[in-house]
């Protein structure tokens, strides 16, 4: 009697380890992932009859062959092998057909592409807003420069928020305690620029956002940028500041307009668009002092791109150096401050 119940016992468990183990191989085949490290000298070839396309990766890349992880994708044919190329000698190692590549030699993940721990509409209460010198200490994770980047996955944007100014500090203190939380939690690499135009000519918006970009991307490789006026205030956490395929106009509701666009082609407010994009219509416009104007401005660029518009190629980024002087560079706690004396 005792020997029966142990053999029914041990087939019992027997079974119930097979079962366990066959639902953990379907879990590992679905969702698993293996990683691959790279040296910093490794290209991926698409090898398909002799023919070789290369892919440069940066030093951090590795492989991994997920089919249903979050990640930035460069797809690869199935032919694809990496070659370490060092002093002419080269090893492959065969891809699987799934695999794509990120870039970091951690393994981590990238970000999901819509963060799961924003909430929607905002409070505020613009009355408790702190000073910049309590805001430095609430918000301690933040790198010198008002920069900041998640640790727990690779962000899917490296965002630069430009932010044109001159004697708003009010409504700048409101926008910093508004806009570091929410870029945190969308799981933003980010950086705030202050452009302070400091001289008495008339304030110049497009030439600000052009200095902003050039002198952006001296600090970092910035591949998506936010041009954002001092005064609005994002009410929803859910409306993202990264990039898109086209340009987006962020700004199109407010409260003030009763969340209505006041005419099709008004983009000014806040915007974001690619560096691709921005460097197409050669920016803005330096020719707009004052408010105003700038804005319907490089609307048109992006309608009428195809035209080859002539004082386009000639007035924008390209020239913004000739308008202005840069006469300090700071990096603060919350923001990175660039001070100009603009020509009239």
């Amino acid at each position: 009697m005792a020997s029966r119940m142990m053999i029914k016992y041990f087939i019992y468990i027997s079974l119930i380890a097979c079962i366990i183990y066959l639902l953990y191989a379907l879990i590992i085949e679905d969702y698993g992932y293996d990683i691959i490290s790279l040296p910093s000298e490794s290209v991926i070839t698409t090898a398909k009859h002799g023919m070789h396309d290369k892919i440069n990766l940066p030093p951090e890349s590795v492989i991994t062959t997920a089919k249903h992880g979050m990640y930035d994708k460069i797809n690869l044919p199935p032919e694809s092998v990496i070659t370490t190329a060092k002093h002419g000698m080269y090893d492959q190692i065969n891809l699987p057909p799934e695999s794509v590549i990120t870039t970091d030699h951690h393994g981590r993940h990238m970000c999901p592409q819509h963060s799961p721990i924003l909430e929607g509409s905002m409070k505020m209460r613009f009355s408790d807003v702190p000073t910049l010198k309590q805001m430095t200490k609430m918000f301690k994770w933040l790198q010198p420069g008002g920069r900041h980047k998640p640790e727990e996955c690779l962000s899917r944007h490296k965002v630069a928020v430009l932010i044109p100014y001159r004697n708003r500090q009010e409504h700048l203190n409101i926008l910093l305690y508004v806009l570091h939380p929410m870029l945190k939690h969308q799981l933003l690499d980010y950086g705030i620029f202050v452009i302070e135009q400091s001289n008495g000519t008339l304030f110049n918006r497009g030439l600000l956002f052009n200095i902003g970009y050039v002198e952006a991307l001296k600090v970092d490789n910035y591949s998506c940028f936010v041009f954002h006026d001092v005064d609005l205030v994002p009410e929803n956490d859910k409306i993202l500041y990264g990039c898109i395929d086209s340009p987006i106009h962020l700004s199109a509701a407010i409260d003030i307009f009763n969340y209505r666009l006041l005419y099709d082609e008004l983009f000014g407010g806040v915007s974001a668009m690619l560096r691709t994009h921005f460097e197409a219509v050669n920016g803005f416009s330096n020719l707009y002092p004052g408010w105003g104007g700038e804005d319907d401005d490089i609307y048109h660029r992006f309608e009428l791109l195809k035209k080859a518009l002539i004082r386009m190629d000639v007035d924008g980024i390209n020239s913004s150096n000739a308008y202005y002087e840069k006469s300090n560079f700071y990096e603060m706690p919350l923001y990175t401050k660039i001070v100009v004396d603009v020509h009239q």
